[in-house]
């Protein structure tokens, strides 16, 4: 996603907030100024149509109130889930190794 050159600093978590009071959960999986990528998991609640039908009309219903130029729906592929996972193990083995330092 993309956002206009004169969006707020907030306007990234503006985003995030607009998905999760639509009851969706999301999260931010890379994050520069004014573009980032997230992701949004299908829940079992609803058919996967029906979810990325919501998804769509919250982001063209919010698109000039949050400031988005951009944004484009698609499934994680292979080397993203990847990356997401070193990442994330990354983070633990920190997250470890900080605790045992803390000794």
């Amino acid at each position: 996603m993309t956002l206009e050159h004169d969006a707020p600093n907030t306007a990234q978590e503006q985003v995030l907030a607009a998905f999760s009071s639509h009851g969706m959960t999301a999260e931010f999986y890379e994050l520069y100024p004014h573009r980032f990528k997230m992701k949004v998991p299908f829940t079992g609640d609803d058919n996967r149509t029906a979810q990325l039908a919501k998804i769509f009309t919250l982001l063209e219903t919010n698109k000039l109130t949050l400031k988005i130029r951009f944004y484009s729906v698609a499934h994680m592929n292979l080397e993203q889930i990847f990356i997401d996972l070193c990442r994330k193990q990354l983070e633990a083995d920190e997250d470890c190794e900080k605790s045992v330092s803390n000794r």
